[in-house]
């Protein structure tokens, strides 16, 4: 059986030439935390010489102890996310130009390209079918921007579909975007609802959302105070005129998607720039023997684990 440590670098003073560790698990345990939690290791930081420091020292225990490198070395460079900037074209259009900053902004992990297409609300932008919920169902969004609020449905119910009290995966932004993605929409707009009377109407600051790559889709924020514009230009003569806090209301006290026209077209430009930094995968292997030795078992953790 080949066993695979495979040592995942988003963590990990010394060259490869690591001293033996210590047989007694615990004394073992000890020397390697310490190590790595020293000062020197600049907190292990993605493009930090620290980080560098701790993949040398690992790849020199992994040597020490007699595993076999993976291709040619027990390092395996990857170029990791550290953070996003704004390019310099960035434009938001509905029929009257939106301010960068004021009435919108990228998401730190949207893919950068023009949209010009039709908007179309999917209210919280999920689609979970095993929990009965599905705001994609019988929505064709093919080439079109979805609208879509942050958060899940019920976020402070005991009684959701979801986990209530607590945030579920479904909640997750990216999750979001690589959903709209798959359905086929142009862009991903995203809105925050109001957890209370007096929130004020803020957009969230330009960050990367983990060292991964872009959600595939141009994806953008805007203010309640713009899905607000939109959803009432798309309101019914004399009918009601809806919100998002109203949608959001009706889709919590549902539990159940709520549809909204829209009449509204968006032309955005989406220009985010990533920065990255190199880090390393470690890997070393252990030789199999018996009935099983073709046959590979994966083990996978963080540096510090």
């Amino acid at each position: 059986m080949l066993t695979l440590l495979a040592l995942s670098a988003l963590l990990v003073p010394s060259s490869a030439r690591a001293a033996p560790l210590p047989e007694e698990p615990a004394l073992c345990f000890e020397t390697v935390a310490r190590a790595l939690a020293d000062d020197s290791m600049d907190g292990r930081g993605l493009g930090t010489p620290g980080l560098a420091r701790a993949a040398d020292l690992l790849a020199g225990h992994m040597k020490a102890m007699g595993l076999r490198p993976g291709a040619r070395s027990y390092k395996q460079p990857f170029q990791a996310l550290t953070g996003v900037t704004l390019g310099g074209d960035n434009a938001l259009g509905d029929g009257a130009a939106r301010v960068l900053g004021t009435d919108w902004t990228p998401a730190g992990f949207s893919a950068s390209g023009r949209v010009d297409a039709a908007v179309v609300f999917a209210g919280y932008g999920i689609s979970a079918p095993d929990l009965g919920y599905d705001d994609y169902a019988g929505l064709d969004v093919k080439g079109k921007a979805v609208l879509a609020f942050r958060f899940e449905p019920g976020e402070d119910d005991s009684d959701s579909p979801f986990d209530g009290k607590r945030a579920s995966r479904h909640s997750d932004l990216r999750a979001k975007a690589i959903r709209a993605r798959e359905k086929g929409a142009a862009a991903l707009v995203l809105v925050s609802p109001a957890k209370s009377v007096d929130e004020p109407d803020k957009l969230p600051p330009l960050k990367a959302q983990g060292p991964v790559s872009d959600a595939g889709i141009p994806v953008i924020f805007v203010t309640r105070a713009v899905a607000d514009a939109w959803l009432a230009a798309g309101a019914a003569p004399g009918g009601p005129v809806p919100t998002v806090a109203s949608l959001r209301a009706a889709i919590d006290a549902a539990k159940q998607p709520v549809r909204a026209a829209l009449t509204t077209r968006v032309q955005t430009t989406v220009t985010v720039t990533p920065t990255t930094a190199t880090s390393w995968n470690l890997v070393g292997s252990i030789p199999g023997r018996g009935s099983l030795k073709n046959e590979v078992v994966v083990l996978g953790a963080h540096y510090d684990h």
